[in-house]
């Protein structure tokens, strides 16, 4: 059933399951600010966000230097674990 529940979303961000709680907590209240329709699901160790298309500036993404940030890279970063 709940498979059913995220197949209706067109788009996934894959988190690993250690991801500190702290950057999670942040992305998922940004995403609930922006107003983003979003479903959490977790397996096979990962924690997955499913979201509808375009809303991905609202979401977490891994950028090249290998950490994950809210937001996409080359634009304008609207959470940064390091600060």
């Amino acid at each position: 059933m709940l498979e059913n529940l995220r197949h209706n979303f067109d788009a996934e961000v894959h988190l690993p399951f250690d991801i500190p709680r702290e950057f999670l907590s942040a992305a998922l209240l940004f995403a609930i600010d922006n107003k983003v329709d979003f479903g959490l699901f977790h397996e096979d160790h990962r924690i997955i966000i499913a979201y509808f298309g375009g809303d991905e500036i609202y979401l977490p993404s891994r950028w090249s230097d290998k950490r994950w940030h809210i937001g996409v890279e080359d634009r304008e970063t609207f959470f940064d674990p390091a600060d």
